[in-house]
Parts: C-alpha cells; sequence; structure tokens
C-alpha cells in the first residue's frame, strides 16, 4: 500500500486539446423563467424551473451565475440596467432563452441613508 505526502511539479504548458463527443444532444432545452422583478430590498426574484442548478443573469454588461431563485443586486454601482435571467444547461436540460428583460434604475445613496448605515454600523461595532 502506497503512502505518499509529496509535490508534482510540472515545468511548461500543456496545451488544451478539446474532445469531439459525437452522438446527438437529446436534451431539451429548459423553460424560461418568469415572473422576473425586483423586491423593496434590491432582490431580483424569479419562478424557479424544474431541473435547473444554476441560473445566469445578465445586468447591463454584467453577468452573474446563482443556484437560487432570488439574487441581490446591492453590489452594482448606482445607474440604469436592462436585466434578464436565463437557465444554464446541466445533464437534465440545455440552457433557456432569455426572460423579458426589465428595466431597474438603482440610485445613489441619500444622505440619510447612508447615515442610518453609519449609526447601525457603530452600534454594531461597540
Amino acid at each position: 500500500r502506497s503512502i505518499s505526502n509529496g509535490i508534482l511539479i510540472v515545468r511548461g504548458d500543456i496545451p488544451e486539446q478539446p474532445l469531439e463527443i459525437k452522438g446527438e444532444d437529446t436534451r431539451t432545452v429548459f423553460e424560461t423563467p418568469t415572473n422576473v422583478f425586483v423586491d423593496h430590498q434590491n432582490n431580483l426574484r424569479f419562478t424557479k424551473v424544474d431541473g435547473v442548478t444554476r441560473y445566469i443573469i445578465t445586468a447591463g454588461n454584467k453577468q452573474f451565475e446563482t443556484s437560487k431563485n432570488v439574487f441581490s443586486l446591492n453590489s452594482l454601482n448606482p445607474g440604469d440596467y436592462e436585466i434578464k435571467v436565463r437557465a444554464k444547461s446541466n445533464l437534465n436540460g440545455k440552457t433557456s432563452l432569455n426572460s423579458e428583460e426589465i428595466f431597474y434604475k438603482i440610485k445613489h445613496k441619500t444622505t440619510d441613508e447612508l447615515l442610518n448605515w453609519l449609526i447601525k454600523f457603530t452600534k454594531n461595532k461597540n
């Protein structure tokens, strides 16, 4: 029985060699996510699609992946966004079409919002 605790060092690049898989892809295309909307807490929400494990969200020119049907938009900079969602392919099915686009504006934080956040932050640090 071999027990080792070693390191393998490889020098140089190994070129990628794509593997061609012959045969027909018999998976069906996933249904398109529906009921896409943004709630009062800046969370994008949409209806789950059966068999899907990942979703691709496009907001402007950025793409995000999530496994849930809820996604926080708080990381986006203020601005106007066209947002759409699609189901990502897996063993169960092919990538869906994009959902209908929704248009959403992320506003700059107001002074009151920033002050309230700062007050909560300082209270949590004591």
